[in-house]
């Protein structure tokens, strides 16, 4: 449900949930994000606990998540709009894993669905559910994500029972993520992967994705410091030459990028969505009231933005048995936990 603040007008979404199991795992996944608070981290600002249910109060993501960006961008007929509006996704996407990975914080989920973003165009990380806090980047390989995101490190700890390194492949997931917002197509069919995880963990190595790789015009020839050499270099099949945020945010495609500009890129997106949508001339289109038009859409899209219930059986990793060859065994391999985004909002 959409409200509004009375000391400063801005406007706020309240996330309900219920059920003791779903408290506990929501109050947990509420704490980690709070130790993560900085640049580019969805906030919370209060949670309140009332009789048998917990309410979260964070930003109203007004432009949706990254899948809403996806849709706007499908329809833009401007490729120097998109690229711009890609540019400022993915400074904001890099500044929040960098805000993490200094502070040891490592998201594990990355994906369009859990990047968020404000009426200005900022964007933000949130759900934490699959997040781990660790002095070393070194994580187990059952801890759990999206396995659409996996990359070619962390599907190798899972065929031998070892470690990956988190932040390297938050920032492939990250540039995964990336690709799918500016194409609009689901990392299965962009990299024409196995959809039984078993066999994405035999099959897609390092070669397998730079194969595939190589089939995007864009990241065949990127020129040094663009914004789709980034991209290429956050997919680098090779984790120990793979970029981290910092050393992906210094490239000169960055250079430049503030508030006030960010603002007008994601105003002339919207307009051109809406204008595209109701067959008007852009220069036409009023966004004045946004509040209306964000709280019709936040009513329509509150499940699918914070909510990752819908992707649930991407998660799943029980279908995965190791090969013969393997000496060490995976054994009991865990299930997600019950998500406490399946509680309902009010």
């Amino acid at each position: 449900k959409v409200a509004q603040r009375i000391e400063d007008g801005q406007y706020v979404v309240s996330k309900k949930v219920k059920g003791g199991k779903n408290i506990r795992a929501s109050e947990a996944e509420a704490n980690l994000q709070r130790e993560a608070a900085g640049e580019n981290i969805l906030p919370i600002y209060n949670t309140i606990r009332l009789e048998n249910a917990l309410y979260h109060f964070m930003p109203l993501a007004g432009l949706g998540d990254g899948n809403a960006i996806s849709q706007k961008l499908s329809t833009v007929g401007r490729p120097e709009l998109a690229t711009e509006v890609l540019k400022f996704i993915t400074k904001d996407l890099l500044t929040g894993l960098k805000t993490l990975h200094e502070k040891g914080i490592y998201h594990l989920d990355i994906k369009p669905d859990n990047f968020v973003f404000t009426k200005d165009g900022t964007g933000y990380i949130t759900d934490f559910g699959c997040a781990k806090r660790s002095t070393l980047p070194q994580i187990s390989s059952n801890a759990i994500g999206d396995t659409r995101y996996y990359s070619p490190d962390r599907l190798q700890a899972r065929r031998e029972s070892t470690t990956f390194d988190g932040e390297k492949a938050d920032l492939w997931a990250a540039g995964v993520a990336l690709l799918q917002i500016i194409k609009n197509i689901d990392p299965h069919q962009l990299f024409e992967m196995p959809g039984q995880f078993a066999l994405r963990v035999q099959k897609c190595n390092p070669e397998f994705f730079q194969e595939k790789l190589k089939l995007i015009k864009e990241l065949q020839y990127p020129e040094e410091g663009s914004i789709w050499w980034v991209i290429n270099s956050l997919l680098d099949s090779h984790s120990a030459t793979r970029f981290t945020a910092r050393e992906a945010l210094e490239a000169p495609c960055f250079k430049g990028l503030n508030q006030p500009c960010k603002a007008v890129v994601f105003e002339n997106l919207q307009k051109e969505t809406v204008a595209r949508k109701t067959r008007v001339e852009k220069e036409e289109v009023d966004l004045s009231h946004y509040e209306e038009i964000a709280q019709a859409l936040m009513k329509r899209e509150i499940p699918s933005i914070y909510e990752s219930e819908q992707h649930q059986q991407h998660y799943n990793m029980e279908d995965y048995e190791p090969v013969p060859t393997v000496t060490t065994g995976l054994g009991h391999y865990q299930a997600p936990p019950e998500n406490p985004a399946a509680s309902d909002y009010f």
